[in-house]
């Protein structure tokens, strides 16, 4: 696994997650492929389960970031985790925009709850850019695209604004994804204050992405956390020190959201990377001085491999 660059933490608005991204690795050619649907100024993007496809952009355009945030996207839809990813080529070079919605909610298709959030980053050239407090404007040149559609068991829509380019269309991708979506296990401790999740997943010869979600409502604010990311699994199984790399040295911070309940507080906890292909494991773990009502874990490896054909 080949991890580069790291960018500066950020905060979501309304939903507590902390992000740590990496750059991609090794470069391939692009594939030419023929008959593929074109990108147009509105494009909607549907469908109730994961897709890809090989897409044409006419023209030269931009796309624009502020702090996880672009006026360009709009997601909407149920499940854990939803959204899109446009990858220039073969995606190691080039533009990857990887935008999503985040419902914190745990099992497939469920609906959104209180404090989901949309993000949107974008990696060029192997820097990955959050778009900051000043904003981040971006050329995506005219070419190949892969696009790559995240639904969890219920219906997608997303929205992408192309300015410039002139007309409107909905695509509904049908290709087999590179998607792997788990849902590990917390390990905890006798005394029940610590969790950590984890496991591995195998991503095609371009690399991607990879996040990994750790969800805390407890009874106090006071804990200490952290994130994984390794060539091989932990050799105690705990996703957590001593075993634990931390992802080029960067530990997830976090924001503390209350929690519908009286005396709770909630936690989201969000490590987000894009590597090389291969094997890649990854994990969070989370402490806490107080009793914990509940936790979750959600884990994606989104994939920038070709589609064949």
């Amino acid at each position: 696994m080949n991890v580069l660059g790291r960018r500066s933490r950020a905060a979501i608005s309304s939903c507590a997650l902390a992000v740590a991204i990496a750059g991609f690795g090794v470069v391939t050619a692009p594939v030419a492929h023929a008959a593929e649907d074109v990108l147009q100024g509105t494009t909607v993007i549907t469908g109730s389960s994961s897709a890809a496809e090989h897409v044409q952009l006419p023209m030269a355009t931009t796309f624009t970031l502020t702090a996880t945030q672009s006026s360009d996207v709009r997601i909407a839809g149920s499940g854990r985790v939803v959204g899109f990813v446009l990858t220039q080529g073969a995606g190691l070079s080039g533009i990857s925009i990887l935008a999503v919605k985040i419902n914190e909610c745990w099992t497939a298709g469920c609906a959104p709850a209180r404090g989901a959030s949309q993000f949107v980053e974008v990696s060029s050239n192997g820097i990955v850019d959050d778009g900051g407090n000043t904003g981040s404007t971006y050329t995506l040149p005219a070419g190949e695209y892969t696009l790559t559609l995240l639904a969890d068991s219920a219906p997608v829509t997303a929205t992408l604004t192309l300015p410039g380019v002139p007309g409107s269309v909905t695509l509904s991708p049908t290709g087999s994804p590179d998607v792997t979506v788990a849902s590990a296990t917390p390990t905890s401790t006798p005394e029940n204050n610590f969790y950590a999740a984890g496991s591995g997943a195998t991503l095609g010869e371009n690399g991607g992405w990879t996040l990994d979600l750790l969800d805390f409502v407890t009874v106090q604010a006071m804990h200490d956390d952290g994130g994984c990311l390794m060539d091989s699994p932990p050799a105690d199984g705990v996703y957590a020190p001593p075993d634990c790399n931390p992802g080029g040295g960067r530990t997830p911070s976090f924001i503390v959201l209350p929690f519908p309940m009286p005396g709770s507080w909630q936690f989201t906890l969000l490590d987000d990377h894009a590597v090389s292909a291969g094997t890649t494991y990854q994990g969070l773990w989370e402490a806490t001085a107080g009793w914990v009502r509940e936790v979750n874990n959600l884990q994606l490896w989104i994939g920038f491999s070709p589609l064949g054909g």
